[in-house]
């Protein structure tokens, strides 16, 4: 019972920091998404007053 214990917490550990890791790389693309769609409209926005 123990062993087995042990065994899915060691499991456990290898997930998280993945699972983490994938959370912030979806978060970070989104963000730089954000920011070219940002980039876009002001850029739109400047070439119709020229």
């Amino acid at each position: 019972m123990i062993c087995f214990h042990i065994q899915k917490l060691t499991v456990t550990l290898q997930w998280k920091p993945r699972y983490i890791d994938r959370a912030s790389r979806v978060r970070r693309n989104q963000l730089i998404k954000k920011a070219h769609e940002t980039i876009l409209d002001r850029q739109c926005e400047h070439s119709l007053f020229l």
